[in-house]
């Protein structure tokens, strides 16, 4: 169980005023509607008064439903945004593409949560092509090892195979864990 309900201030601020807002500003409308409709009420010996006071409260509830969606859409969108942005980032880095740059618009909430994501990838795009160019030279290594051992003729046959399987096994290696580094190669 959460300790604190006031966690992300970045986040959380904009929404509880917007929504603050959104409910003083309704609860003004529907007062104000409510008592045109009590208002109507008031005069039922006329024979248009109930269309009157149905209308009234048609004219009250419908603006409301149509506020709350459009804004319930453009706050949703203001999070689900940047939400698709990083889950699409995410999946192709997932798969090695560590090329990916979330970006956002300046209306967009989660800025800081985008920024951190980014510098995670940089991060893990610098470390990664640190390590690639480790088993690039470890492989370049191996491939003199081989050549060196190809021309010796000073050793047995059975300590050359043993060399040559230990070579091969440790280039094997190499190859398995090349392939599974980036799809492309680091941006100049």
């Amino acid at each position: 169980m959460r300790k604190r309900l006031y966690i992300d201030p970045e986040l959380q601020f904009p929404l509880v005023l917007s929504l603050i807002l959104l409910v003083t500003g309704q609860a003004l409308f529907v007062g104000w509607g409510f008592y045109k409709a009590v208002e109507v009420a008031r005069q039922w010996d006329r024979a248009d008064q109930a269309y009157q006071f149905f209308k009234v409260l048609l004219l009250t509830i419908v603006p409301v439903v149509g506020v709350n969606f459009a804004a319930g859409l453009w706050i949703s969108n203001k999070i689900a945004g940047p939400l698709a942005r990083i889950r699409r980032a995410l999946s192709e880095i997932s798969r090695g593409d560590l090329e990916q740059e979330i970006t956002t618009r300046n209306t967009d909430l989660l800025q800081t949560h985008v920024q951190e994501l980014n510098r995670m990838a940089q991060t893990l795009r610098r470390l990664i092509y640190r390590d690639r160019g480790f088993v690039e030279e470890a492989d370049e290594l191996l491939s003199r090892c081989q050549a060196q051992l190809d021309q010796s003729d000073g050793l047995s046959g059975q300590a050359k195979t043993e060399l040559q399987r230990l070579l091969d096994g440790a280039k094997s290696r190499l190859s398995i864990i090349n392939a599974h580094f980036l799809k492309g190669r680091p941006k100049p």
